[in-house]
């Protein structure tokens, strides 16, 4: 248990807050062959330094009915968003209980980026225009070393409905993607798209309950082509008077 909440092993693992103190809990069930035993809590192989620090590391402890307990204290200054690995040893068993976890702000949006094709954004305030006639991908990009990899996330759609745009994702917004060091991409189809519109995506990480606030979109002739120039007839200096260059633009 991780404050009085069972921890899911297999999937979202030891979960820890920057800044923020833990109980850990350790609590055998009825008839454990394992009451009555010490057991000791141990890094995995060698110690991180991500500012993490656990109570009582590698003290041995009487495991009575009740269960007993460590503390998992970090400091929000002087700590790092990171994976970790623990585990528990109990006496005359040689084989080791892991105990995964995650590292992470309180404020998720300091874990996760957006990015549209080469163009990033954080999770809140900056809008994206994606073209007319135009693919684009869009990712939801973790931190590097991100306790994020591993964890499913999703994305709504809102505004001018998809089907209105004439777009097509892949995959299908209905279908939750494991986020990897890469990020999580969507493909957002604009080829056989006509009308300018506007839309939002919003993401979620459904294991962590969180919702972000919607990034809005602006699709229409955003892309555009230089098609010819007339340069200045002075050569422009930095520091000194603009020099005029003129161009003819063409919108995609």
């Amino acid at each position: 248990l991780v404050d009085e909440v069972e921890v899911e092993r297999n999937t979202l693992g030891v979960l820890c807050r920057r800044g923020q103190t833990h109980t850990l809990k350790v609590v055998p069930v009825a008839g454990s062959p394992w009451v009555g035993k010490s057991i000791s809590l141990h890094w995995r192989g060698v110690k991180p330094e991500i500012g993490l620090e656990p109570s009582d590391l590698g003290v041995s402890k009487s495991l009575g009915a009740t269960g007993v307990e460590w503390t998992l204290l970090s400091q929000a200054d002087d700590s790092i968003s990171s994976l970790f690995e623990l585990e528990l040893r109990l006496e005359s068993i040689s084989t080791v209980q892991e105990l995964s976890g995650r590292l992470m702000a309180e404020d998720l949006t300091e874990e996760v980026s957006l990015m549209l094709d080469q163009i990033p954004a954080a999770l809140v305030g900056r809008t994206f225009y994606p073209c007319l006639g135009a693919p684009h991908r869009f990712n939801v990009l973790p931190n590097a070393l991100s306790p994020l990899v591993g964890l499913m996330a999703s994305l709504t759609w809102s505004g001018t409905p998809a089907e209105e745009l004439g777009v097509t994702v892949q995959p299908a917004l209905n279908l939750p993607q494991p986020i990897s060091d890469a990020g999580a991409p969507w493909m957002l189809d604009f080829t056989d798209s006509q009308q300018p519109g506007q839309f939002a995506l919003t993401l979620k990480l459904p294991e962590l309950n969180f919702v972000a606030t919607a990034k809005p979109m602006v699709l229409a002739h955003n892309k555009v082509r230089i098609e010819a120039w007339r340069e200045s007839p002075v050569d422009p200096v930095v520091g000194q008077d603009p020099a005029w260059l003129w161009v003819q633009v063409f919108s995609h």
